[in-house]
C-alpha cells in the first residue's frame, strides 16, 4: 500500500505542483466529513507522502537523489 500512496502523492504533485498537499488535505476533509473513514486515512497518508517528497525537493524542482 505504501508504494500506491507514494504513487499518488507524485501524481498530485505533477498536477498541482507546489499546491498539491492542500488540495490532498482539502480532499481528505471532505472524506472525512462524508463519514468516509477509509478515504480519509488514505488521503491523510497522501498528504503524509506529499509533505515528504517536497521536503526533499529542492526548490527548482530537481530531485535530491
Amino acid at each position: 500500500m505504501e508504494r500506491e500512496i507514494y504513487l499518488a502523492a507524485n501524481q498530485l504533485i505533477e498536477h498541482f505542483g507546489k499546491d498539491a498537499g492542500d488540495r490532498a488535505a482539502e480532499r481528505a476533509a471532505e472524506l472525512k466529513k462524508i463519514g468516509d473513514a477509509e478515504g480519509f486515512a488514505r488521503y491523510a497518508l497522501i498528504v503524509r507522502a506529499i509533505t515528504a517528497l517536497q521536503s526533499s525537493t529542492p526548490h527548482d524542482g530537481s530531485r535530491l537523489h
